[in-house]
């Protein structure tokens, strides 16, 4: 996983809308199957930094973006949690990018054209003709 790492970080990038809701919602996927894979010191940063960049794509990348986001803000609790013998963990490893992060989870959720995610999820969750 960690080769592809690199390449779906690339692929956040890319000109064409569909591989960067592919790679966000992978993001997620990773994020919930592979923890470890999302919060892998190596590519944290590069990671983050793609991640905030697709906050301000198309409305559905940046809706698959907000649930990677989710799923890295669960990794890095679990992670902590493991290491630490104390209930509550003092600090995880998205500590140092937290008040960014949120910043820029706030900015998105005052674009005027967010409501098109949920236009296109009541059109029956079918992404066929996106």
């Amino acid at each position: 996983m960690e080769q592809a790492m690199a390449t779906l970080i690339e692929s956040m990038y890319d000109t064409s809308v569909v591989v960067r809701d592919t790679a966000a919602w992978t993001f997620g996927r990773v994020c919930e199957i592979i923890p470890e894979a999302a919060i892998n010191e190596t590519y944290l940063k590069p990671l983050l930094e793609s991640l905030v960049n697709g906050l301000k794509s198309e409305p559905r990348v940046a809706a698959n973006v907000c649930w990677a986001f989710t799923g890295l803000a669960e990794a890095s609790y679990d992670q902590a949690a493991g290491n630490e013998d104390q209930a509550q963990p003092e600090t995880y490893c998205l500590s140092q990018y937290f008040e960014f992060i949120v910043q820029k989870l706030l900015e998105t959720t005052d674009r005027p054209d967010g409501a098109q995610v949920c236009l296109w999820y009541w059109k029956g969750n079918d992404r066929e003709g996106i």
